[in-house]
C-alpha cells in the first residue's frame, strides 16, 4: 500500500491547475489528480477517497463554496482548501 497521499486539484484554469499538480508531485508525496468542473469533481469524489481537495472558489458550472457546502452534506470528510 503506498504512503503517497491523493489530493484532487479542482480549477477551471489549465495552467494554474497544472502548476500546483505538478509543484504537489515534486517530491513524490502526492498523487495529484484533476477536475476542472463541478461535474468532474463529484465523479472522481464518487470513485476515489481523497486525502485533501484542493478547489477553486469560481468554476464554471457552480460556485467553490456551494459546492463545499454539497460536499460536506453528502458526507465527504476530506480536508478542503480553497483557492480564492
Amino acid at each position: 500500500m503506498s504512503s503517497r497521499r491523493r489530493i484532487l486539484v479542482v480549477n477551471d484554469d489549465e495552467n494554474l491547475r497544472q502548476v500546483l499538480m505538478e509543484q504537489l508531485q515534486i517530491f513524490e508525496e502526492f498523487i495529484a489528480e484533476e477536475a476542472s468542473t463541478v461535474t468532474a469533481t463529484i465523479d472522481r469524489i464518487k470513485e476515489q477517497y481523497f486525502d485533501c481537495i484542493v478547489l477553486d472558489t469560481s468554476l464554471p458550472d457552480m460556485v467553490g463554496r456551494e459546492v463545499c457546502r454539497d460536499m460536506r452534506r453528502t458526507g465527504v470528510k476530506s480536508p478542503i482548501i480553497m483557492l480564492t
